[in-house]
């Protein structure tokens, strides 16, 4: 074994080493104490950063710094990540700590290499896997899968996920939601522009920041942002709906991008008249009879505005709309007006689509005076109805007047410091986010925009979308499920000459193929025209043969081209031609109706004096007042609704009320208010034997509906209800006193949303059928006083969903429940007599776990 001996050092070869390791050493000190000294003094006051980019501009000057600015952004905001601080001083951050198994986070592991590897993520059916989020002492089940278009969610640790949580549970009061890394979206700039979009009335997610912990390594701050779900309407004071889009993913599977890419933007695909119609929580809907009959309404209806059958003002709310795409041209978000990031809520009251902000990505933003509007067509073709055009510049003269004094920004600012301090926590360099370009930008389009309103409607062109490449459908086949059978609705989709050869009955399992239809085949499909809707022509399909297994498959082809490509349509609804909400002028309204009578200097619309059979829909439109005289009486057939979108002002008297009621035995829709601009008024009115509104496509759930009109109702009877209220108010101000609720099927009165009072009032036999509340409140503020309660089958009072009522000198006898206070809700009663409560006399409990706990004070 040979053994080696440490050996001596040359004592002069030392000396050298040493002298020449010196100088080295005083520089690496050098360098190292301006890292230290430039941490200390810049990166530890985001103040200094924020002066440091700013002097920087102003030496590059600006045709450097404007493109290079997002760039440095990045780069100096992630290099002072690895500066963090402690939170010490700021509130405590909601933490979510994820839990995943092994074998489901190697297929997310999986799913990201694979996205890395291609560019952007596909999403596919089975990517959501179980796992677990602890938040505070509870433990939530949760599915959850990647998020995110492009590769940018997918960098880091700070991978995007979508989450659902499970079995009723919720976090933060959310069942639905995205956390994602606060870059992609801008950091606190998303926030800041939800906030104004709030403030506007029009729906944006809720959105915050959270510190998320994933399998033991901790992530550090995440954006969490709320999906579309029934708790974002809940949230922002809407009943239960449908939320749609269009679908992009024809995009994604196109090759037909003019940058060579591997999907397909600017291509054939990249517009919305040639996207489908897509629901979320598409399943839950196919469990809801009601949801159902709503989807097929904003599906026809947004199919109808993209082929052009329906204007936008027939479609949209005009307000809404116009103050969505107003406040987002002034912030400059053109990401947000994409039509592939266009979210609906169809209203089930109006049927009016309202729009949901989206994605802003005010990163990308136009801060110069470029309008969002150019290049996008969809948004050219809603401002192209004058009513959405005159809203979009009311609500940009608004926004421009509150940017110029100062103000927009301060509220904009007041925002961003509930979370900018928590943020740089983490992202030492990042600073408040540049609002200077806000007020010029906000006064040169409201400016400019005026200029071109004296000719109307701007006639802005189109982005021509490119036409080669490969594509993911030849044509667009729609099957229809009509009164008379089955159609199938063909479409031009490319700019190809297309044929289609076969359309028939296949039956995988037998291997067999019928004929579809009778007309000749094969049919030619001409090109579509770049940037214009495509021709569509209708089929009548065979009937379906006996047996199971069958379904209809199309099998087209490009001209010249050797291979074919096979199609399955499903059942889908059609365009709609006119919306399912009844309308009519009044000229035809003055003709179908004898009683009626109008002065036009006062907008005044009376109905004579008298008793009168009413045989179809009575329709007041909006700009006026109907006016009744004491002694009236409306009867209504079974089918005819009474539906006003202007104030009534019915004045009856003891010995001679108004009276509204079926022209037989059974029982009529009922009354519906909507939007109104003047406060209606009802004194000694009685209406009767109501079952509520059931028309195709509209169905309301009260006999007597207010929705956004304010309505004062004394001395007033609603008597026998058949449906499932007998009054329903919603999003409205209100007045009840001195009334009487008798004789329901299921509930007297029902508050959505609502604010006011009910005083002097009695609520009788109500729940005939065996379960109905006397007051049913949901979300609402709402005084209770002198008010009795006699023979309820459920509850007196059912306070619910956050709702704030105060309750005083009532008195509860033979009830099932005297009063229930669940959800978050508070409920204040003193001087409170309960007799005969076969369940109890009060009770507080939890039913929708996103809400909380409710409070309830008896005295």
């Amino acid at each position: 074994m040979k053994v080696s001996f440490p050996h001596e050092e040359d004592p002069a070869k030392t000396g050298q080493a040493a002298n020449r390791q010196g100088p080295l050493r005083l520089l690496l000190a050098i360098v190292a104490g301006f890292v230290i000294v430039f941490s200390v003094l810049v990166l530890a006051n985001p103040a200094r950063v924020q002066a440091f980019v700013t002097n920087l501009e102003q030496r590059w000057g600006a045709p450097i710094f404007a493109e290079d600015r997002a760039v440095a952004d990045k780069w100096s905001i992630a290099l002072g990540s690895f500066f963090r601080v402690g939170r010490d001083d700021l509130p405590e951050v909601t933490e979510l700590v994820i839990d995943v198994p092994f074998k489901e986070i190697s297929q997310i592991y999986n799913k990201r290499e694979e996205a890395l590897a291609t560019g952007h993520l596909v999403q596919g059916p089975d990517d959501f896997v179980s796992g677990d989020i602890r938040l505070d002492d509870r433990n939530v089940p949760v599915k959850l899968r990647l998020k995110g278009d492009w590769n940018d969610h997918l960098q880091g640790r700070k991978w995007s996920f979508r989450i659902r949580v499970r079995d009723g549970d919720h976090v933060l009061g959310m069942r639905r939601f995205s956390i994602q890394h606060p870059a992609t979206r801008g950091y606190q700039a998303e926030l800041m522009y939800f906030e104004l979009l709030r403030g506007l009335g029009v729906m944006a997610p809720r959105y915050r920041f959270v510190d998320v912990t994933l399998n033991g390594d901790a992530v550090g701050l995440m954006a969490l942002e709320e999906f579309f779900a029934k708790e974002l309407l809940e949230f922002q004071q809407r009943r239960e709906g449908v939320i749609v889009r269009f679908d992009e993913s024809l995009v994604w599977d196109a090759r037909d991008s003019a940058s060579g890419g591997t999907v397909g933007w600017n291509g054939a695909f990249d517009d919305y008249r040639a996207a489908p119609v897509d629901a979320f929580g598409s399943s839950k809907i196919a469990e809801s009879p009601s949801l159902s009959n709503q989807l097929v309404v904003a599906e026809g209806l947004l199919k109808g505005f993209a082929s052009g059958r329906l204007t936008a003002a027939e479609v949209f709310d005009v307000q809404q709309l116009g103050r969505f795409i107003a406040a987002t041209d002034v912030m400059g978000a053109w990401h947000a007006t994409r039509w592939a990031n266009l979210r609906f809520y169809l209203n089930p009251v109006t049927l009016k689509l309202e729009p949901i902000a989206f994605d802003a990505t005010l990163q990308d933003r136009f801060s110069d005076t470029r309008s969002v509007v150019n290049g996008e067509p969809i948004l050219i073709d809603m401002l192209r109805d004058p009513a959405v055009w005159n809203s979009y510049l009311q609500a940009l003269a608004l926004l421009a007047g509150l940017a110029e004094e100062g103000s927009l920004e301060a509220n904009l600012r007041a925002v961003e410091n509930e979370w900018l301090p928590l943020l740089q926590t983490e992202f030492r360099m990042l600073g408040p986010f540049p609002l200077d370009y806000l007020a010029p930008r906000a006064m040169a389009l409201r400016d400019g925009m005026q200029q071109l309103a004296t000719n109307g409607p701007p006639d802005l062109s189109y982005f021509q979308p490119f036409e080669t490449g490969l594509y993911p459908r030849l044509a667009h086949f729609e099957l229809h499920e009509i009164a008379d059978g089955l159609k199938l609705q063909i479409e031009h989709a490319i700019p190809r000459d297309v044929t289609v050869l076969d359309i028939a009955w296949v039956n995988d399992a037998a291997a067999t193929r019928r004929p579809g239809v009778a007309n000749e085949l094969p049919i030619r499909v001409p090109p579509r025209a770049v940037g214009a809707r495509g021709q569509r022509m209708q089929l009548a399909v065979l009937s379906r043969p006996p047996g199971d297994g069958w379904v209809l498959e199309t099998v087209s082809r490009i001209d010249g081209r050797s291979w074919a490509m096979t199609y399955r349509p499903k059942l889908s609804s059609a365009a709609l031609r006119k919306s399912p909400l009844p309308r009519a002028d009044l000229a035809s309204q003055l003709e179908a109706h004898a009683f009626l009578s109008v002065d036009t200097d006062t907008a005044t619309v009376r109905i004579a004096p008298g008793d009168w059979n009413v045989s179809a829909n009575l329709i007041i439109e909006s700009g006026y007042t109907l006016v009744a005289a004491p002694g009236t009486t409306l009867r209504f057939a079974s089918d005819a609704a009474f539906v006003s979108y202007s104030a009534l002002r019915m004045a009856g008297k003891s010995s001679a009320p108004i009276n509204f009621l079926p022209a037989d035995d059974n029982s009529w829709p009922g009354l519906v208010v909507i939007n109104a601009a003047e406060k209606s008024v009802l004194d000694h009115v009685v209406i009767s034997r109501t079952h509520s509104v059931q028309m195709p496509g509209w169905s309301l759930t009260g006999g007597a509906n207010f929705y956004a009109s304010e309505v004062e109702i004394t001395n007033s009877r609603f008597l026998n209800s058949r449906g499932e209220d007998a009054l329903n108010i919603i999003n409205s101000k209100f007045l009840i006193a001195d009334s009487w609720f008798k004789g329901t099927v299921s509930d007297a009165f029902d508050a959505d949303f609502a604010e006011g009072s009910i005083r002097g009032s009695r609520f009788e036999d109500i729940g005939g059928a065996g379960g109905g509340d006397a007051i049913d409140v949901s979300g609402s503020q709402v005084i209770v006083e002198d008010v009795e309660f006699a023979n309820v089958t459920d509850k007196a009072l059912s306070i619910g969903e956050g709702s704030d009522v105060t309750a005083s000198n009532i008195v509860v006898a033979d009830v099932g429940t005297g009063a229930a206070a669940k959800d978050g809700s508070r409920l204040a009663l003193s001087d409170a007599r309960f007799t005969a409560a076969t369940f109890a006399a009060l009770t507080a409990y939890i039913k929708k776990p996103e809400y909380g706990p409710a409070e309830l004070h008896a005295s």
